[in-house]
């Protein structure tokens, strides 16, 4: 080999030497072959440094996050379906006559309902005109039933001013002596011991606790105070042992004359309480520490729900009758809506790269799939890229599920809850 030949190839050697056998320079530069780099970033945490990696210019970098992550969205409820002890106090004195076959057809209609939503409902009925006598002529026996044919017979027997309703010749009736009666029939054995105790309440007029004249059949005033039943329902609650299991709904008319502007001794008087006025009353002296306790039924578009016969009064009774509990922690998801990459150094507001699915039940499929998500060709043919470090963000709209909507797994945008949230992953990035 000449002298020429081996200085040229020892020049070939120290070149390959200092830059690598697959680099040659021109013109003073260092070119190689491009290379395809990946990085992997897993979890869904809000913030998350994801470490260093070091490419050459010209390299394609494929960075890959998850597209979702197991999450505790904290306890986990369902919705237990109480068995329901209901007992109906209806006034059927002779100011009923005009609404007592609605009252009979919203009474069918509930309680068809309400079985229909799976309640395991016995039912009773107390019927009131103004006398004790009226109210104990009017009990169902036995007091309560899971015989709906039955009971449906009692009912269309229920007529408004008939004989029961014989010398009653003043406006208030005997309301609050029947809540009284029903409640202690609920608490001497009649109910189940494992239900609920419900009663609705019915009446166009104000109530007094039970008399035939302005005197009452005890030989004492009328008396048209709240105080007995509330008595009643506080010993019916003792014995149940929660202030929880038992509720109160009524009925009453709120326009008219009828409405109860009365005195107990039946004298008109602008000043007396109207009958919604007296339940009101009534719903604000017991169970004071209750959050449903029960209260005025209304119709779908908020108006009271007189004379009780619509169809959509199971919306408004059904939640007291039923109970949430704790079904043990909630295991859901929080999954990639979209992801968007940034190279802060050079343009923090001008994404790199980016992952759009076009709708949740795509983005679902990921996560359910291959649980990843790709942002490729970062820098790709990027050979002006400037030489040193670079901070990459990439930020993910994360939105999160509870488990019984992944178990559905229909997955829309109305899916996500509350907490949803933007995750921040960074991660460094030397280009030499």
């Amino acid at each position: 080999m000449g002298t020429s030949t081996k200085l040229l190839s020892l020049a070939l050697a120290l070149v390959m030497a200092a830059c690598g056998d697959s680099n040659f320079r021109s013109g003073g530069v260092a070119l190689r072959k491009p290379a395809n780099q990946s990085v992997q970033i897993p979890g869904i945490d809000p913030m998350i440094n994801g470490g260093d990696k070091t490419i050459g210019r010209g390299d394609s970098l494929n960075i890959s996050i998850d597209a979702g992550g197991i999450k505790n969205m904290g306890e986990g409820t369902t919705t237990v379906l109480n068995p329901v002890d209901l007992v109906f106090v209806v006034d059927t004195s002779s100011s009923m006559k005009d609404q007592i076959n609605s009252v009979k057809s919203g009474i069918d209609s509930l309680t068809s309902q309400l079985r229909a939503r799976g309640i395991d409902l016995w039912v009773g009925f107390v019927g009131f005109s103004d006398s004790k006598s009226s109210v104990h002529a009017q009990t169902t026996s036995p007091f309560l039933t899971n015989n709906m044919s039955s009971f449906k017979s009692y009912m269309n027997g229920i007529v408004a001013g008939g004989t029961h309703n014989q010398g009653n010749e003043d406006m208030p009736e005997g309301g609050l002596y029947a809540i009284g009666h029903a409640v202690d029939q609920l608490g001497n054995g009649s109910g189940r011991s494992n239900a609920l105790k419900a009663i609705v309440y019915v009446s166009d007029v104000v109530a007094h606790n039970g008399a035939d004249t302005s005197v009452s059949e005890d030989g004492m005033p009328r008396d048209c105070t709240v105080t007995a039943p509330m008595q009643k329902i506080s010993q019916l609650v003792s014995k149940l042992g929660s202030s929880d299991k038992f509720k109160l709904f009524y009925s009453v008319a709120t326009t008219g004359a009828t409405q109860g502007v009365y005195r107990c001794n039946n004298n008109g008087n602008v000043n007396g309480p109207t009958a919604r006025e007296q339940m009101q009353s009534l719903m604000s002296s017991i169970l004071p520490n209750v959050s449903y306790k029960g209260g005025e039924l209304l119709k779908s578009n908020g108006t009271s729900a007189w004379p009780l016969a619509n169809s959509t009064l199971v919306e408004s009774i059904l939640p007291a009758l039923t109970k949430t509990v704790s079904s043990g922690p909630n295991q859901g998801a929080c999954i990639a809506q979209s992801a968007q990459l940034f190279d802060t150094t050079t343009n923090p507001n001008m994404p790199i790269s980016s992952w759009q699915p076009s709708t949740m039940q795509e983005a679902y499929q990921t996560f359910s799939t291959s649980n990843q998500i790709v942002l490729s060709n970062v820098f790709k043919d990027s050979y002006n890229l400037s030489l040193g470090q670079h901070l990459l963000e990439i930020r993910v709209q994360r939105c999160c599920m509870d488990q019984s909507v992944l178990s559905g797994g229909s997955i829309s945008q109305a899916s996500c809850n509350a907490q949803s949230y933007l995750q921040t992953i960074r991660y460094n990035v030397n280009v030499r």
